[in-house]
C-alpha cells in the first residue's frame, strides 16, 4: 500500500525533532545537575523504554488505519460512490462561516429590519 505525505509533513517532522531534542536535553540537564547523576541511569532506561512504547503505539496506530481503510469503487457500491463523487465537486467558499455569524449577529441586533 502506497502512503502519499503532504509535502509539509516533512518540515512538521523536523520542527518537532528540534523541539523534542531541546526537551530532552533540558530534562536531561534538570536530572544531572538538580538531581545529581546517581539518577542518570533510571533516566535513561525510562527514557528508552517509554521510547519504544511510543514508537510500537504509533506502528499499531497506523497499522489499524491503513487495515480498516475502505476504498469505495464504482462497481462496489455504486451509489455510495455517486454521492462521495458529487460532494467532492461542490465547491466550498471559506467565507460561509464569517456570512453565517454576521447574519445572526444583525439578527439579533437589529431585528428585522434587513
Amino acid at each position: 500500500m502506497l502512503f502519499r505525505v503532504h509535502k509539509k509533513e516533512n518540515i512538521y517532522f523536523y520542527i518537532s525533532l528540534m523541539v523534542s531534542v531541546v526537551l530532552y536535553y533540558c530534562w536531561y540537564v534538570l536530572c544531572t545537575r538538580v538531581l545529581g547523576s546517581m539518577y542518570i541511569g533510571v533516566f535513561c532506561f525510562y527514557a528508552i523504554v517509554i521510547g519504544i512504547c511510543l514508537l510500537f503505539a504509533h506502528i499499531i496506530l497506523i497499522g489499524h488505519l491503513a487495515g480498516n481503510a475502505v476504498e469505495i469503487t464504482k462497481d462496489q457500491l455504486p451509489e455510495v460512490h455517486k454521492i462521495i463523487e458529487n460532494q467532492s465537486q461542490i465547491p466550498t467558499r471559506r467565507w460561509d462561516f464569517e456570512w453565517l455569524c454576521h447574519k445572526i449577529f444583525r439578527d439579533q441586533l437589529c431585528g428585522s429590519l434587513f
